[in-house]
């Protein structure tokens, strides 16, 4: 193994080792600007939301990379056996930020391009590390570090709305001629779904899809009942967001309806220089390119539409291991994402 493979793979054992659920992640971004200081990039610190960022290059042309650091909550053992990294965070999303850092510092000093890697904060919640760079870049170029496999080339994301139903009513006996509390939660999500079943698309990223988080049901200390229901629903492109939430606001009824977040969906040009240019990476390094959509959501949809540049996702490792106990990463998929990435980068920096 070259010293520079065995670098590479120092970034995503050291991150992948940090646990950084959401709201505890101040020590794997010291970790992270720690590696950006060591592999020699030109500008590293902790920005004023408390994501990791490095700078690689100084030239007048910008590109931002950007992956999270937090993961979901999980304590999962780190080990790592016949080549495979476990852990959390090894998938979503250390391993493809780990993939970007050690590309990027290939590009240090570059008098061509500034390649600006973030290890972004609060992505698995309400993604404020994202949000806080929407006005502080104007990158011409945009890439997300989630897992699209070595060979996959991410250009879209579904949308997603992020519902809270909350209902509280006197107790009544459960022989009495009306609904409880939990009948008219249940009535209420029944009726979303019934308002998405018409909607059905040629695919499941084509779909509308309805997941409840939790539906919890309290009998409070002043003899109230009360119900509340956290969901959220998956948009497709072209969706009617507008009509939607108006529905949602006319089949409340007495309860409260709360929207934490509405994102639309995000499908990217695949004949823009960033997606050829990965395209032309993936198959230089002998791989089949794919092109893949995806059914949850990222700081894709977030990021471009804001600054309305080319984007892809892009990183290591299988999507289908997200947030599980599986959690894992094969070694040798991320070495070969990390060559794709520097081969994708140098053609954008070159013009490609």
């Amino acid at each position: 193994m070259t010293d520079r493979r065995a670098r590479d793979l120092d970034v995503v054992r050291r991150l992948v080792r940090v646990a950084s659920p959401t709201g505890s992640v101040d020590k794997a971004v010291a970790t992270l600007v720690d590696i950006f200081r060591e592999r020699g990039f030109d500008e590293a610190y902790v920005d004023e939301v408390g994501n990791a960022v490095g700078v690689a290059g100084r030239g007048p042309r910008e590109i931002l990379l950007v992956g999270h650091i937090d993961t979901v909550p999980g304590d999962l053992p780190v080990r790592e056996e016949d080549g495979v990294l476990w852990g959390r965070g090894s998938v979503d999303a250390k391993g493809p930020l780990a993939a970007f850092t050690a590309a990027a510092s290939r590009f240090a000093g570059d008098p061509r391009v500034r390649i600006v890697v973030v290890g972004s904060i609060d992505e698995e919640a309400e993604s404020e590390g994202a949000k806080s760079l929407i006005p502080r870049y104007r990158p011409e170029t945009l890439v997300i570090g989630e897992p699209s496999g070595v060979d996959g080339v991410t250009i879209g994301y579904k949308g997603i709305v992020k519902i809270r139903y909350v209902l509280e009513e006197d107790l009544a006996h459960t022989g009495a001629p009306f609904p409880t509390v939990a009948d008219r939660g249940l009535a209420f999500w029944s009726a979303v779904q019934g308002f998405l079943a018409p909607l059905h698309g040629e695919s499941l990223f084509d779909t509308p899809t309805a997941k409840l988080t939790s539906f919890n049901t309290t009998l409070l200390p002043n003899g109230r009942d009360h119900v509340e229901i956290v969901g959220n629903v998956r948009i497709p492109p072209g969706f009617d967001a507008p009509a939607f939430l108006d529905f949602l606001k006319a089949r409340a009824g007495p309860a409260t309806v709360d929207i934490a977040e509405v994102d639309p969906a995000w499908v990217a040009d695949k004949s823009s220089a960033v997606a050829r240019s990965f395209i032309a990476a993936v198959r230089a390094n002998g791989l089949t390119p794919r092109y893949v959509k995806k059914t949850g959501t990222s700081d894709m949809n977030i990021l471009a539409p804001a600054w309305n540049v080319p984007c892809v996702a892009y990183g290591p490792g299988d999507a289908s291991l997200d947030h599980t106990p599986q959690e894992r990463l094969v070694l040798s998929e991320y070495l070969a994402s990390v060559e794709v990435l520097a081969d994708a980068l140098e053609r954008l920096a070159s013009g490609f």
